[in-house]
């Protein structure tokens, strides 16, 4: 038997468990919720998050993650695509069947998201030798914006600021300036929020 931990949130509404048998996992997910409260659901109605752990060298190929099938999506070897392996050491494809995406990350493992179960299953390949935000990025909140998205709830990458109860977001990827755009507006008599 394996030890695993399991985390509440409550984010923006939306009821979500997290249970995984990696602690490095566990602590970067209750870092990255940390400023969600922490509570235990109070229906059935939860987004459930499972991680289990696989032997080192072996294939994640549970019945429950079946292989890749259905319509590519996205694919870290795409031309245009982020350069996951080249930066982390990641691959991943991306495969949609029906209310089902499968995200395979090649030799670290697989998840499996079910948006009409509100459930996301993983496999992950132990060990795993990423960094633990890396880890938590890829394997955790990318697939949790998806779930999320499930339930109306989206994710943007931006930085907002409100002057006289009218808000401004910028959105952009790293590095594209939103920083240097905040601090000129702040300068301006805006204030910033996130």
């Amino acid at each position: 038997m394996t030890d695993s931990s399991t985390q509440a949130f409550d984010i923006h509404g939306i009821p979500l468990l997290v249970e995984t048998e990696l602690p490095v996992l566990a602590m970067g997910v209750a870092d990255l919720l940390q400023r969600f409260p922490m509570a235990p659901p109070e229906n059935g109605e939860a987004l459930q998050v499972r991680y289990r752990r696989e032997a080192t060298g072996l294939a994640p190929t549970p019945c429950d993650l079946s292989p890749p099938q259905g319509e590519l999506v996205f694919s870290s070897a795409w031309d245009n695509a982020f350069d996951l392996a080249r930066q982390f050491g990641i691959g991943l494809d991306i495969y949609r069947h029906d209310e089902h995406l499968l995200f395979d990350y090649h030799r670290h493992g697989r998840l499996l998201i079910d948006a009409r179960k509100g459930t996301l299953e993983g496999r992950l390949v132990e060990p795993i030798d990423l960094h633990p935000a890396a880890l938590t990025s890829f394997f955790f909140l990318l697939p949790l914006s998806e779930l999320l998205a499930s339930r109306g709830l989206h994710m943007i990458h931006a930085a907002a600021l409100e002057r006289n109860g009218r808000g401004v977001m910028i959105p952009g990827l790293s590095g594209s300036g939103k920083t240097t755009c905040c601090i000129s507006l702040i300068r301006a008599g805006y204030r910033c929020l996130s």
